[in-house]
């Protein structure tokens, strides 16, 4: 009888560390060193919540063309400075079974490989109004802003920058400039 309940019991062990290594294999998490490329200024971007300005940035082959893309997720340990293009060395793990609303991918900085400061004359071009949505937030007594994240200074175009936004327009562009104070200038409509 001993025996008997001694082998029941190394049967529930054994059924129990099958089950606990199967489970810890499925939460595992696989980890790449990618090198990601950050662009100087932030872009507007729609996410499943909501429009936002994300990072743009270039990985893989498409680093060093003039292709970016919005990437929505942190890089944990990356303090970002508006007007600077970094190189970075990244940690890039994948989440095998991520929350419903979450990201299969999560980033931690390893490295600043670069940081280099972008000429103030360098232009760059910024929705800022598509469709329904509209980026740009204030009016032209208290000022105008993306998102509340970052001050524009229309200059010498704020009235055609007020008629558009007021307009039926459905697509509305900008073309900036970073100034010193970390403020952007609209140089021109698209």
């Amino acid at each position: 009888m001993k025996k008997t309940i001694s082998q029941a019991r190394n049967l529930v062990f054994l059924a129990i560390l099958a089950i606990s290594t199967i489970f810890i294999s499925s939460c595992e998490k696989t980890e790449n060193q990618i090198k990601i490329r950050i662009n100087q200024f932030k872009q507007t971007a729609v996410a499943p919540y909501g429009p936002v300005i994300t990072l743009s940035a270039q990985q893989g082959d498409e680093i060093g063309s003039a292709n970016w893309s919005a990437f929505y997720d942190q890089i944990v340990g990356f303090d970002y400075e508006i007007g600077y293009v970094y190189d970075l060395l990244v940690v890039e793990t994948e989440i095998l079974n991520p929350p419903a609303d979450g990201s299969s991918k999560a980033y931690q900085l390893k490295q600043i490989l670069s940081k280099t400061k972008v000429d103030e004359s360098i232009t760059f071009n910024l929705m800022l109004k598509n469709d329904l949505i509209n980026y740009v937030k204030g009016d032209a007594v208290s000022g105008y802003t993306l998102l509340d994240e970052a001050d524009i200074d229309c200059g010498n175009l704020c009235n055609e920058f007020a008629n558009a936004l007021q307009s039926n327009s459905k697509l509305i562009n900008g073309k900036f400039v970073l100034n010193s104070d970390g403020s952007i200038k609209l140089v021109e409509l698209l």
